[in-house]
């Protein structure tokens, strides 16, 4: 909890900048560890973490083969999930059957193979799956099944949290700008007419409001334009997640549709050409009727690697970066801030590949 301060303000171990999924797992594990936090988010309905389908995917579709450190990933991600399902009282994760269905042969038989392989069986099932599920799926070569997989609903979880860390004094409803920012040595003050904080620590988890001006804006971010359809169907199989080229995920008596991929389109405005696109690959495989009830847009935090940004700034003190999740952020973000926690308050070294120190050439003051 935050404590009250002085005429200064209140007081705190933590500020985190954001609270997309990547901020509120920085909350989460600072909870678990006791600490003090405030959250400073104006709550964004067209963020990225409120547009994504949420999905739990443990296998990379390229490969055809477990993602690096899915047995880690997976277990802190369900614990993580679990526990705040019973502080919030919410049902926030669900397991589902995920179905890869393939595009021919030469998919079939990569997949049957990999399968095989050391480690592969507890992500990947042998055996392919033939059903067309009523005549309502194209299934010309069979599909495979990825295991340990579901979804998080990422709407119930922010909204549910953001009210639990509002009744505690931890959240506060505002867009950071880094003019509000004093930099000190052994604090960072926070400051506008209506309020002043005192924070020991600093993490940014911004998503994609970080921008060239800002004081991370020299990373390569890249970010990513998805945009998602809603359907209705009474066909539609409510047992399985089904994917090729687009997710399409039984979810709150919906079909959830997605996603679209654009790396030049910043604008958070849906197109047709996007709902086209997820239209055609939705036709490709779906042969029952339905009817479109929503269509959204969404700017992912992206990086230029495919690779987040986890670490400390390289000059100013007590200040941190968690972001750039991309698409897997529901999976990577539960370990990746315990690693970060860690990082800060015992100076262990990050992962190779995410520590933001593979950028520090590009930085200038």
């Amino acid at each position: 909890m935050v404590k009250s301060g002085n005429s200064k303000g209140f007081i705190a171990d933590y500020a985190i900048i954001g609270f997309g999924i990547s901020g509120a797992m920085i909350a989460s594990e600072l909870l678990l560890r006791g600490r003090s936090f405030v959250v400073f988010d104006a709550m964004d309905q067209k963020s990225a973490s409120r547009v994504a389908a949420g999905v739990i995917n443990p296998v990379v579709y390229r490969r055809f083969a477990p993602v690096p450190r899915a047995a880690q990933y997976l277990k802190k991600a369900y614990l993580t999930y679990r526990h705040l399902e019973k502080k919030l009282g919410q049902d926030l994760l669900h397991s589902i059957s995920f179905l890869k269905l393939f595009d021919g042969l030469d998919e079939r038989h990569k997949w049957q193979l990999n399968a095989f392989e050391p480690g592969n069986e507890e992500y990947m099932n042998s055996h392919v799956f033939e059903d067309n599920f009523k005549d309502s799926i194209r299934n010309d070569f069979g599909a495979g099944e990825i295991l340990k997989a579901g979804w998080l609903d990422i709407p119930l979880l922010l909204d549910s949290f953001a009210d639990y860390l509002k009744s505690r004094g931890q959240y506060i409803d505002v867009q950071i700008e880094e003019d509000m920012i004093d930099y000190q040595n052994e604090a960072i003050q926070i400051c506008n007419s209506s309020m002043n904080v005192r924070v020991k620590i600093m993490v940014w988890s911004n998503g994609i409001k970080v921008n060239s001006g800002s004081i991370f804006g020299w990373l390569p971010f890249k970010n990513s334009k998805g945009e998602t359809l809603e359907i209705q169907s009474d066909t539609l199989s409510t047992n399985y997640l089904f994917h090729k080229g687009v997710f399409v995920l039984p979810r709150k008596g919906l079909h959830y549709v997605g996603a679209t991929y654009n790396w030049k389109d910043d604008t958070l405005e849906t197109t047709e050409e996007g709902k086209g696109e997820l239209i055609n690959k939705l036709n490709r495989f779906v042969l029952k009727s339905y009817q479109i009830v929503s269509h959204k847009a969404g700017l992912r935090p992206a990086t230029k690697d495919r690779k987040p940004f986890v670490g400390a700034h390289p000059e100013l003190n007590h200040t941190y970066i968690f972001n750039g999740m991309g698409s897997r952020g529901v999976l990577w973000a539960p370990l990746l801030a315990e690693e970060l926690i860690n990082f800060i308050e015992s100076g262990t070294s990050l992962p190779d590949g995410i520590d933001i120190k593979r950028y520090f050439k590009h930085y200038t003051k």
